[in-house]
């Protein structure tokens, strides 16, 4: 017969993300079983070698449908699910929550919190506008349409501006002349493709992997166009790669602190740069405050679960 600990059925954790390489630590810190899951080969290999070697921890590797995630939920039984999955990967998250349904399942989701931030402190919008928001009641196309835009050829002194998608951001950019450092991966390459002269004003900031260098080549981006590098990076960084490609345009993701997002949104302030901030989907806008978690909260809530079953 095992110990209690031994005998406590399994934390299922989706992660690839800095909160859920810090839950994966401190679940099998504990001795608590953990099933980590990731989507790519880059997911493991960027965890910490002492956490690779903790025989807690069992790293699996591959991209799942809701259907996969039930079926491994049903074989393992965990005692808790937990979604510290990226606050962009809606689709991940929708699954996750669908496989939660159908098992009878607690589902936790660990969020980073949006940056709240529609200006910072010492930085004007372009021309003088005010930020925009409230725009994702809208359709793409009546958010564009409502973003009051400065009639001026530049845009001296940078600013930011919120987009509801992907597709608002590169309608947006498709009228407006500059280089543009695009920071929000490989998987939305295609959608900025269409840009005019996309592949000598996108200067792509990617995950170091083949699979991300291969989007940008399949797209048509030559390699000085191409930035491979892990974040998250520190306003200098984004400062330098601001000058250093001439770009007028910096497009990220609110990612929030965690993410790097005040590091690129000052960066871009500071470069004179316009910040087009792509907000997170609407599976995630209201969740944030009413069920997301920190990730010490889903460790309360795991030393909770823990004290009625050991």
């Amino acid at each position: 017969m095992g110990s209690a600990v031994e005998r406590l059925r399994p934390v299922l954790l989706f992660g690839g993300t800095t909160e859920g390489r810090e839950l994966a630590a401190r679940l099998a810190g504990r001795g608590q079983r953990t099933i980590l899951c990731v989507a790519t080969d880059y997911g493991r290999e960027v965890l910490e070698p002492e956490l690779l070697a903790n025989f807690c921890l069992d790293v699996r590797i591959g991209r799942m449908d809701a259907e996969e995630m039930r079926r491994l939920i049903l074989e393992e039984e965990p005692g808790l699910v937990v979604d510290a999955t990226h606050p962009y990967a809606d689709q991940v998250t929708r699954n996750v929550r669908e496989a939660c349904e159908k098992t009878g399942r607690e589902y936790l989701r660990c969020l980073r919190p949006a940056s709240g931030l529609e200006c910072l402190e010492g930085m004007r919008p372009p021309s003088g506008e005010e930020c925009f928001r409230d725009l994702r009641p809208l359709s793409d196309r009546e958010c564009l349409g409502k973003l009051h835009t400065p009639s001026g050829p530049e845009y001296g002194g940078g600013g930011m501006v919120r987009v509801p998608s992907v597709q608002a951001a590169v309608e947006w950019l498709a009228s407006r002349e500059g280089n543009i450092l695009v920071t929000t991966g490989s998987k939305e390459l295609a959608a900025f493709s269409q840009l005019p002269d996309f592949a000598t004003r996108v200067y792509a900031r990617v995950l170091p992997t083949l699979p991300s260098l291969r989007a940008c080549l399949d797209q048509g981006l030559p390699g000085r166009h191409i930035i491979a590098m892990q974040g998250p990076f520190s306003r200098e960084t984004n400062r330098s790669q601001l000058a250093e490609f001439n770009c007028r345009f910096l497009v990220t993701k609110d990612a929030g602190d965690n993410g790097g997002f005040r590091e690129k949104v000052r960066a871009a302030g500071e470069a004179g740069a316009v910040a087009l901030v792509i907000d997170r989907p609407e599976t995630e806008r209201g969740l944030s405050e009413a069920q997301g978690l920190s990730a010490d909260q889903v460790m309360e809530r795991y030393e909770q679960w823990r004290r009625q079953h050991v």
